[in-house]
C-alpha cells in the first residue's frame, strides 16, 4: 500500500495507512474507528443505537498506547536520520526538498467487536495468519520518498472481562498489539521544510585529501561523490585515499 500527501506528516500518513491495511487484512465492512478512549462499549452502543439494526459488524477500534525512539541498534541512529533526513522531489534543476525524519516506534491496541462467535473465530483465524504473514507490513509515500513501515503484530488475542456493574451490550471483544516501526517528521507546513542545493562544485587543493572532502560533504548532509570528468562514477572517500590534486568535484544527492 502507498500513500502520498504533503499536507500531513509522515506519521499522519502511516496511521491512515495502517487504518487502510487493517480493514483490507480482515475485510472489513467499515472504516476502522481511531479511538481517543479506552470506552469502547459505550461508543458501541451508541452507534447501534443511532444505526438500528443497520450496524455492520466486526467494529474495530484503533487507539495508540505508546511512542517509543526506535533502538539505533534496529537501524540508522535517530540523530543520523534527524541530520541527514531523506529527499523528496526536485523543486527545480538546482534544488530538492529535505525531510528531516526520526525513528519512532508506535504501539497501538485494536480491539475488534462481534456479536458472533462464529464472526470472532474468523477474526482470530485471519490475525494468525496475518501475525504470521506479516500481512500489515505497508509502505507509504511522503513527497515522492517511499518508506516501508514493518507491522509486528502480536501472536495472540486477548479477551477481557467485561465488567457486569454496568448495562453494557452483549458482544464479543478480542483485544491485539500492534507495533509500527515508522517515522516522524516536523510538523511545520512543506514550504518550510529545509531546501537543498542540488549540485556542489570544488575545486580541490593541492594537497587535499579524500578525507578532508568526505568531512566537508557529510557536514552538508550529501551522500555521493561524482567526479564532474567520469560522469556518474562514484569515487571511494577514505582515510587511506590518494591526495586529490586539482580536480574539481560534483556533490549529487
Amino acid at each position: 500500500m502507498a500513500m502520498a500527501n504533503t499536507n500531513l506528516t509522515v506519521e499522519q500518513i502511516t496511521i491512515k495507512g495502517l487504518q487502510q491495511s487493517i480493514r483490507e487484512v480482515f475485510k472489513l465492512p467499515t472504516n476502522v474507528t481511531f479511538l481517543a478512549t479506552t470506552d469502547r462499549f459505550n461508543l458501541s452502543a451508541t452507534i447501534k443505537a443511532t444505526l438500528s439494526d443497520k450496524i455492520n459488524y466486526p467494529m474495530v477500534f484503533l487507539s495508540i498506547t505508546d511512542f517509543n525512539i526506535t533502538e539505533s541498534g534496529e537501524g540508522y541512529p535517530a540523530k543520523t536520520l534527524l541530520r541527514h533526513g531523506v529527499y523528496g522531489h526536485k523543486n527545480d534543476s538546482l534544488t530538492v526538498t529535505r525531510i528531516p525524519i526520526i525513528p519512532v516506534t508506535m504501539t497501538f491496541e485494536v480491539t475488534f467487536l462481534t456479536d458472533s462467535v462464529h464472526q470472532s473465530l474468523e477474526i482470530v483465524n485471519h490475525w494468525m495468519f496475518a501475525s504470521v504473514k506479516n500481512s500489515l507490513n505497508m509502505s507509504i509515500t511522503f513527497d515522492d520518498h517511499t518508506f516501508d513501515i514493518p507491522v509486528t503484530m502480536e501472536k495472540n488475542l486477548t479477551t477481557p472481562a467485561k465488567d457486569m456493574s454496568v448495562d453494557i451490550p452483549n458482544m464479543y471483544e478480542l483485544v491485539g498489539t500492534l507495533n509500527v516501526k515508522g517515522y516522524f517528521s516536523p510538523s511545520v507546513p512543506y514550504e518550510e521544510l529545509p531546501q537543498v542545493t542540488l549540485v556542489h562544485t570544488f575545486k580541490a587543493r593541492p594537497g587535499l585529501t579524500f578525507d578532508d572532502l568526505s568531512n566537508v560533504i557529510t557536514n552538508n548532509g550529501i551522500p555521493n561523490v561524482v567526479d564532474s570528468n567520469t560522469s556518474s562514477k562514484v569515487l571511494p572517500i577514505t582515510a587511506d585515499s590518494p591526495a586529490a590534486e586539482h580536480i574539481t568535484f560534483e556533490i549529487k544527492l
